[in-house]
């Protein structure tokens, strides 16, 4: 015999209070508040390598690299690329835990797609890093 329907969608008195659902847990909440905080600081900073580079048309080499090794310069440009990728692999994980079904063709999805942004992101702060270190 079914459950009625008020059984199945029914919670705890604390679970409502907390905005917590059947998992007994807040992750997709904070998942989603990372990703917008992700994408607020990644508004400025986007801003300022624009105009940044705007400025650079026709610098030489070593005037970029002079630029890029100030610690400011050299910090806000590290925390861009890294921002931009968490940005991109949470972005990616929502969509694939929406659309990709089947727990093993998602978890190895998943896994190929942090590992690969994961290396992408390493050569950016690597290259961002030379740029800044050796000019």
């Amino acid at each position: 015999m079914n459950k009625p329907v008020t059984q199945t969608i029914m919670r705890s008195g604390l679970g409502a209070v907390r905005g917590l659902g059947s998992a007994k847990s807040s992750t997709t909440t904070e998942h989603w508040y990372a990703e917008r905080a992700a994408a607020v600081a990644l508004i400025p900073l986007t801003l300022w390598f624009i105009y940044s580079m705007l400025s650079m048309i026709g610098a030489s080499r070593t005037a970029v690299g002079a630029w890029a090794g100030h610690t400011v310069n050299a910090t806000l440009l590290l925390a861009l690329v890294w921002l931009t990728f968490q940005h991109l692999i949470m972005g990616l994980s929502s969509v694939m835990t929406d659309y990709i079904h089947g727990e093993k063709k998602r978890m190895v999805s998943m896994l190929a797609m942090k590992g690969v942004l994961g290396l992408f992101c390493i050569a950016g702060l690597v290259a961002v890093l030379k740029l800044a270190l050796v000019g």
